[in-house]
């Protein structure tokens, strides 16, 4: 499946007793995020087998390889290596 980052416009909402909510608020605290970042991510690795923290790291790795590489060819240098 290939997915890429962009702006989070889709909602998915759900109701939990409130000691699983109070349960997340708290990880999600330990965590130093938010809960709706720690339940996003929950859900993303139940998905995919990764969470969208590091799916969105690995999407915007490739995109800086891909522009890296494209600035290497136009300017005809072997990437500034020192």
């Amino acid at each position: 499946m290939s997915l890429h980052t962009g702006k989070l416009d889709a909602r998915i909402e759900t109701s939990v007793p409130e000691a699983f909510s109070d349960l997340l608020g708290a990880k999600a605290h330990a965590l130093g995020v938010t809960k709706a970042d720690l339940v996003r991510d929950l859900l993303f690795l139940a998905a995919t087998g990764e969470t969208y923290s590091f799916h969105v790291a690995k999407d915007k790795s490739a995109a800086t390889k891909v522009l890296l590489a494209d600035m290497r060819d136009k300017s005809g240098s072997d990437g500034g290596r020192l």
